[in-house]
């Protein structure tokens, strides 16, 4: 386990270093202020609209979604939605570059094992998703203190309890596991293809896939219905639902909660059980291309 702490804080200095580093937490920063910003001033200009109801949200209603705690959800969920793109670019370029670089075979020459190796890569991924996930709160709480700091608009603060910071650490929780398990389905496909341009490609393909199984998933009925929890989309989706801070009762919800947790515990034993029977037969050569 300290070797494995070692190699976790080896691999997170090597990610300190990495331009690419910067460039996810700049795009997570501009993409959390940029949305709630940009959606504050549609709602200033009478043109955000309700989702659901179809109708513009009125400024003495909608501005508790701008300010403490109530832009903390949306930060959540602008983090998942970037970070589901972002995330599966750097995971692909961070497994890859050891064997585009010629580096692979220096690092096991070390004394570490395979296991030992992949496991320093998966821990840091890990705390890459969580660093990212708490950089957007931190975002989203500053800017909704310069918005509730500079807003005209009459507003009653809310004192945020420990109730509430309960829920927004489970909160938390959900989205790093929807990231996480984006970034266990890349670390895959970038071991078997030893390719960061593969890893990629699969990575960001799975948002295809995904899009043309639903509609094949809607065309059958009940089997469809039945078919449908075995995306990891779906069961996301799932979790995602109990993701606010006025959840009065727990909706129905297919598939339900502990179904949504299993399967996505499922796909996380594959991908990371796949990565290590494939790379534990593997015959580390010297330099690839990407």
């Amino acid at each position: 386990m300290i070797k494995i702490l070692s190699l976790i804080r080896l691999e997170m200095l090597k990610i300190w270093k990495h331009s690419l580093t910067w460039i996810v937490i700049g795009l997570g920063v501009i993409s959390v202020v940029g949305t709630i910003v940009g959606a504050y001033n549609l709602m200033l200009s009478n043109n955000l609209v309700n989702s659901t109801t179809n109708q513009v949200i009125p400024l003495e209603e909608g501005i508790v979604n701008f300010i403490l705690p109530g832009a903390l959800p949306s930060a959540l969920s602008i983090a998942r939605t970037v970070g589901s793109w972002l995330l599966i670019i750097f995971t692909a370029i961070f497994v890859g570059m050891e064997d585009a670089w010629g580096t692979l075979r220096v690092m096991l020459s070390t004394g570490i094992s395979r296991g030992q190796y992949l496991a320093g890569k998966l821990g840091a991924l890990f705390v890459i998703v969580i660093g990212f996930v708490l950089l957007a709160l931190i975002t989203g709480s500053i800017t909704a203190v310069v918005i509730q700091n500079t807003t005209s608009i009459p507003i009653q603060n809310k004192i945020i309890d420990g109730q509430m910071l309960g829920s927004l650490v489970l909160m938390s929780w959900r989205v790093i596991a929807a990231l996480y398990i984006l970034v266990l389905l890349t670390f895959c496909a970038t071991i078997l293809s030893r390719s960061q341009v593969a890893g990629i490609a699969i990575g960001l393909g799975y948002f295809l896939f995904e899009a043309i199984m639903k509609n094949a998933f809607n065309s059958l009925g009940p089997v469809g219905d039945t078919l449908r929890p075995l995306l990891i989309g779906y069961d996301v989706a799932t979790l995602m639902e109990l993701n606010s801070f006025h959840l009065d009762s727990l909706p129905e919800l297919s598939p339900s909660i502990s179904e949504a947790w299993l399967a996505l515990a499922v796909y996380a034993l594959l991908f990371v059980g796949i990565s290590w029977f494939v790379f534990q037969r593997r015959d580390i050569t010297s330099a690839r291309g990407s």
